[in-house]
């Protein structure tokens, strides 16, 4: 049983990736010729590991709210906004130190070790660092182009692109006032639960959906409902990302489960737990998080911390009820069948990360 069967009917995970396959291997010839195509090629490996192409499908069903038929140019937009996600994930590994990505080495690490074995001169951190910006500013790039080579109409383009800026720019706002959160080290729920909507929520999901449908001329009260809709489901995905982080199986989730402790992040279930911590769970707290020599055993004390404060149940509660939100939302929305299914489908599945969030003890 797959998670999003109206999709998979559609065949536009695959279709994404067919066309992102095409676009990645006319620019490994083109820097061929420019002796670069090693790059390209390292792009397009990375690219296509893993993803569930979640930006093409909120992208494909805001098109098709818009009453468009099926075309290639809506799986051409998708295929664009993927590549900027894939970049924007890569950098966001840099800022979390993070030494995997769906189960494999990060880009950064990759590079690193590459310039080890190869004995080149240097640091090796400072290479793939440095290296790694360099493809993902080449990734940025190329999104821009593939969206203006898809076919689809330049005027719709030029006129209908707002939903597309601003999912660029709040992607890094997010980050900096991530980053920001983790420096100051004073948790707040609100101001956390922000970070989350612009990092995540809105230019992971709200974005995506309103741009397909803004390109599709989508009425309006369709453009608002998407908006309340994308945040609700936004903020359900981040939420259920924080608790996979901490509690997720490491071998399903692809990332390491103290990867947020060792950082200091101050996400939406970490905040609540600090807030709401006894001064004794507060010193477990201040002993173990953000520290980056943390040991297994740190991290139980914190999870145990977590737990005890009523955080996971309570980010959990905050979750169930975003997506009864969302659904309800399309409940009122004027859609065809088959797209409220599609978009119902996405909200209510886990599809941040593969499998699921164990059950408290």
């Amino acid at each position: 049983m797959t998670l999003f069967p109206t999709t998979q009917a559609r065949n536009i995970p695959s279709r994404v990736d067919a066309e992102l396959t095409r676009f990645l291997d006319r620019k490994i010839a083109e820097l061929g010729d420019l002796r670069a195509g090693e790059a390209a090629h390292l792009i397009k490996e990375c690219v296509l590991e893993g993803g569930k192409r979640l930006q093409g499908m909120w992208a494909y069903w805001g098109w098709q709210a818009g009453g468009r038929p099926d075309g290639p140019e809506i799986i051409a937009i998708g295929a664009a906004l993927e590549l900027f996600h894939w970049a924007a994930l890569i950098v966001d590994d840099i800022f979390d130190q993070s030494d995997t990505r769906r189960g494999l080495p990060a880009l950064h690490r990759r590079l690193a070790d590459l310039h080890r074995e190869r004995g080149w001169r240097g640091d090796s951190d400072h290479y793939a660092l440095v290296q790694t910006l360099c493809l993902t500013d080449i990734a940025w790039a190329w999104s821009d182009e593939l969206m203006f080579a898809s076919g689809m109409d330049p005027k719709q383009l030029a006129t209908r692109r707002l939903p597309n800026d601003l999912l660029r720019s709040e992607v890094w706002l997010g980050q900096y006032l991530d980053m920001e959160e983790r420096a100051r080290r004073s948790p707040s729920i609100d101001q956390a639960m922000n970070v989350a909507l612009l990092k995540t929520a809105r230019s992971n999901t709200m974005y995506p959906l309103q741009f397909g449908a803004a390109l599709a001329d989508a009425p309006e009260e369709v453009l608002d409902a998407f908006k309340r809709f994308g945040e609700a489901v936004g903020e359900a995905y981040q939420l259920q990302d924080d608790l996979m982080s901490v509690f997720g199986d490491e071998r399903v989730t692809g990332k390491s489960s103290t990867d947020d402790f060792r950082n200091g992040c101050m996400t939406v279930l970490l905040s609540w737990a600090m807030e709401n911590a006894t001064p004794a769970q507060l010193a477990v707290f201040e002993r173990h998080h953000g520290d980056p020599d943390l040991d297994e055993a740190g991290a139980a004390a914190l999870r145990r911390a977590i737990e005890e404060t009523g955080a996971r149940t309570a980010i959990k509660a905050m979750l169930d009820a975003r997506r009864a939100e969302a659904v309800a939302i399309l409940a009122e929305t004027e859609l065809t069948d088959e797209v409220r299914t599609a978009l119902t489908e996405l909200a209510t599945a886990d599809p941040v990360r593969a499998g699921s969030v164990p059950a408290a003890a």
